[in-house]
């Protein structure tokens, strides 16, 4: 009667009324008092709920919606469908879920998830007590707090941020990532069931969930049925809900979270209820920006060098960098391309995180952990230049001589290196520019390590070589530097590098530097 009233003096319906109006119609339907019940909750608790996070225009229409809208979503994926492809008309969604079929169910999951809500007496705190905003760019933002976890969102208030942004752009595009709405259903899940789960034990399976959620990124976080790994958000939510109720991690042959990740929650599960004393030095090891949960790199065999790991990572990453490949070959290849650390972060978090594509992970943490060991007693510094001095000494100068000599060999991008044949030829790579793919400023280090000797030059990346003058041009061999003739292609000139079983036992940069046949060029 109010809105038929409202009509005639000429004022409009909202959606949100609109909605209420057809909702009530068939609520009445179904059960009078079922619809009154509802109708007087979202004219009074549920509107009080939302009217805290109002904007400046005093409405809370959209927020209702937008609300309406993810437990619809819930909904479908706990069926084990998906909301991609799918109207998110709000009409659309009444009329599939409180039409018939399960609409009693349907109906007190949506109560349920509106009252939980309601009797947090302060969601605002109840957000800040258990989490803490991250940065997976910039070290120095994420600060272990014990009893919460580091997300990597807006604002810590996840509810609030649903019932701002639950919709889609004109293009289809989600407001409301993924990785969101599986921790806004945990946080819910826990309002839901706190009968079942104590404060703490919350918290902690919370931890796994988090940790899960920042490990099944990319091709596993998909809803998707026309990706090639189709939609494993069901068999997630399903997860997190055995996490959550039970703190049991699920054997499925489903795709859900990433296997190797659950395997490790699940070794850390009991690793922390054995180790309780030690368990904060885990959880502080999660936190930090470059493992975001994933502690593979160390193991919790290594839980000696937690604190260490944290320790090393506050220092120089170029000479981390330097450090760990005088003491092996720790880089991660996948065919010819090759992954090493730099100054970028980047670089860091994919060398530290288990990759189904990429080899040699342990190469990688065999070497870590040796610095850490050696870091005890010796500074980055130290061991560096004790490196640099030996090989000077013995006359015997691999690649990653040249690499920790010369910083030309390292620029500050993100550490991908192009192999044609390691093995065959080490000294003959391209240290690339662009994280994924080859650019214009991809270079052959040891042609441009040459550049501060001439007058003019000009590094030609397409063709790997160094153009000098206007007649001449030089490349890098594996056992040589050859200058060709631009006009003709002719060999001018060679300048041949000793090895001994395939390793230079003369400095070759240097040896070009002093080379009286290079006059010719100058």
């Amino acid at each position: 009667e109010l809105y038929i009233t409202m009509n005639s003096r000429g004022k409009p319906l909202t959606d949100f009324e609109h909605l209420k109006a057809e909702f009530k119609s068939r609520l009445d339907k179904l059960d009078e008092n079922i619809s009154r019940r509802i109708i007087l909750k979202i004219d009074t608790k549920w509107t009080d709920l939302l009217w805290q996070f109002r904007g400046d225009d005093n409405l809370i229409d959209d927020m209702f919606l937008n609300y309406f809208r993810f437990l619809c979503d819930i909904l479908r994926y706990k069926r084990g469908g998906t909301s991609q492809g799918k109207s998110t008309d709000e009409f659309d969604l009444l009329e599939e879920f409180f039409n018939e079929g399960n609409v009693i169910d349907n109906i007190n999951f949506l109560e349920k998830s509106f009252d939980c809500w309601c009797a947090v007496d302060d969601i605002n705190k109840f957000f800040d007590e258990r989490v803490s905003l991250g940065d997976r760019t910039k070290r120095g933002v994420n600060h272990h707090q014990r009893g919460k976890i580091i997300i990597y969102f807006d604002e810590k208030n996840i509810f609030k941020n649903c019932l701002k942004s639950y919709k889609r752009t004109p293009d289809g595009k989600r407001k409301f990532s993924l990785p969101k709405t599986i921790l806004l259903y945990a946080f819910q899940k826990y309002l839901l069931e706190r009968d079942k789960i104590s404060d703490e034990n919350f918290r902690r399976r919370l931890r796994v969930i988090n940790n899960l959620v920042n490990n099944s990124l990319n091709a596993e976080m998909s809803d998707s049925e026309e990706r090639n790994n189709g939609n494993r958000f069901a068999v997630m939510l399903n997860q997190a809900d055995d996490i959550l109720l039970n703190g049991k991690f699920p054997y499925s042959s489903e795709s859900g979270f990433n296997s190797n990740q659950l395997k490790e929650e699940r070794e850390k599960f009991i690793w922390t209820a054995q180790n309780p004393d030690s368990a904060e030095s885990l959880f502080e090891l999660e936190d930090h920006y470059l493992l975001y949960g994933q502690i593979a790199i160390l193991g919790l065999e290594n839980h000696n060098y937690f604190r260490r790991f944290i320790s090393l990572f506050n220092c120089d990453y170029d000479k981390i960098d330097c450090a760990l490949i005088t003491l092996g070959d720790y880089f991660q290849h996948s065919g010819k391309r090759y992954q090493l650390g730099t100054k970028n972060y980047k670089s860091w978090q994919s060398l530290f995180h288990k990759s189904s594509v990429n080899k040699n992970f342990e190469g990688t943490k065999d070497c870590l952990l040796r610095l850490l060991e050696l870091t005890k007693n010796k500074s980055l510094d130290k061991i560096i230049s004790d490196f640099l001095s030996d090989c000077e000494r013995r006359k015997s100068f691999e690649w990653n001589y040249y690499y920790i000599k010369y910083p030309v060999f390292r620029p500050d991008r993100y550490g991908k290196y192009d192999w044609e044949n390691f093995d065959a030829a080490p000294y003959k790579f391209i240290a690339l520019w662009a994280e994924k793919q080859w650019s214009e400023n991809a270079c052959q280090p040891f042609l441009k390590a040459l550049e501060p000797i001439f007058n003019f030059c000009e590094y030609d990346a397409r063709e790997e070589r160094l153009i000098v003058g206007e007649s001449y041009y030089i490349v890098c061999e594996n056992s040589a530097y050859v200058i060709f003739d631009i006009a003709t292609d002719e060999k001018s000139a060679r300048l041949d590098i000793r090895q001994i079983n395939g390793v230079d036992v003369e400095n070759r940069i240097e040896k070009f530097r002093h080379w009286e046949g290079k006059n010719f060029l100058l």
